[in-house]
């Protein structure tokens, strides 16, 4: 997915949306998800999620994105 459900970036932070579209779509399906990953942050970012079918990892990996994006302070 391009919005990440999971996010630390104060520019770029985590998506209801993204959350309830997945949310919907393991429940249609009947089945666990096994990893998500998404983009539009420009870092790297890690997180696990313990749920009733085990750890999932949700990865961000946007690290080629715009550097000069947002001014860092």
């Amino acid at each position: 997915m391009h919005h990440p459900i999971h996010s630390l970036d104060t520019h770029h932070s985590g998506s209801r949306v993204m959350a309830e579209v997945l949310t919907e779509a393991v429940t249609a399906v009947g089945r666990a998800t096994e990893m998500a990953v998404a983009e539009h942050v420009h870092n790297y970012q890690r997180f696990t999620v313990n749920g009733g079918a085990g750890v999932t990892p949700f990865i961000v990996a946007g690290n080629g994105g715009y550097h000069n994006l947002h001014r860092w302070r």
